[in-house]
């Protein structure tokens, strides 16, 4: 079960986003994400850095296309796709720490129940990175969505330098997101007691440091 938080403003939204970890935060847990270490989410989530307080342009055209790229989905599968509301948040009941906000919800015929869907957009540089199915923090996004609301498979579609779309249907693994759990609650728990995650030394890791301790 999931309770929903519905946002009037993105700003409200991000503030309910901070407030636990999202989709897109369990692969920076898990060290598979190229753009965010484990100490800047922790930092993120604590407030204590403003450096995500601008949206790259590339995440800003990704929202913008969303609905363009589910329609297309649509089309090319002969699936039923329907858009989620960008400021909901499902909250799990039962581990509370865990929340996603949908890109959209996917049925078909042969299935009982619908699945999650997952938009991602892409520079035709990376379209290597797709060749044998989505990249593995994409599918770990999917299994973190699966896990707060409960579905039993997604799907993942992403348009591939703006003219190219794939996509790839992900079976819910009950194995995977037993771990992944464990590894969330663990970084809830140090965040909520101010036990910062050990860093590394990657540039990113060296800004957050300075922003955290001028």
């Amino acid at each position: 079960m999931t309770t929903l938080i519905k946002s009037t403003t993105e700003a409200e939204w991000r503030e309910v986003r901070r407030q636990g970890i999202g989709a897109s935060d369990a692969p920076a847990i898990l060290g598979l994400s190229p753009w965010k270490t484990p100490i800047a989410l922790y930092a993120e989530k604590l407030g204590l850095t403003e450096l995500e307080a601008e949206e790259p342009e590339a995440m800003r055209w990704g929202r913008r296309l969303e609905l363009v790229i589910i329609a297309a989905y649509a089309e090319d599968t002969g699936r039923e796709a329907l858009a989620g509301d960008p400021l909901t948040i499902h909250r799990s009941d039962e581990h509370p720490f865990m929340q996603t906000t949908l890109d959209g919800w996917v049925g078909v015929p042969t299935r009982t129940a619908r699945g999650v869907l997952e938009i991602k957009t892409t520079s035709g540089f990376r379209a290597d990175d797709w060749a044998e199915g989505p990249p593995l923090m994409y599918q770990v996004q999917v299994q973190h969505a699966l896990a707060v609301v409960g579905a039993h498979w997604g799907s993942i579609a992403v348009l591939i330098g703006g003219q190219r779309l794939l996509w790839a249907d992900i079976e819910r693994h009950d194995g995977f997101i037993a771990r992944l759990i464990e590894q969330e609650r663990a970084f809830w728990e140090r965040l909520q007691a101010k036990e910062p995650p050990a860093v590394d030394e990657s540039k990113a890791t060296s800004e957050i440091l300075r922003a955290l301790y001028p």
